[in-house]
């Protein structure tokens, strides 16, 4: 959930956008509802990451085992990595 505090006149305020769960149908990039083309209520729409299926970028490629440890581990080592 992303929470951003806003502080304007001595006062502050809570800016609350929500979880980012809503999966582009044609990317599967991850977006706020917010995000949508105007107009796609039922079926959400997104243009921000690959315009609606117009850009299509290759699969990425599982990294090296060494990254990939420091990428997937819950340890100290790779947390300030």
């Amino acid at each position: 959930m992303y929470v951003h505090l806003i502080r304007h006149d001595n006062a502050i305020f809570c800016h609350c956008l929500g979880s980012m769960e809503i999966e582009c149908s044609q990317c599967q990039a991850l977006h706020w509802i917010e995000e949508k083309v105007a107009g796609s209520v039922l079926f959400p729409i997104f243009s921000t990451c690959c315009a609606n299926g117009k850009i299509k970028l290759p699969t990425v490629n599982q990294p090296p085992e060494p990254l990939f440890l420091l990428l997937t581990r819950e340890d100290s080592r790779s947390y300030n990595f």
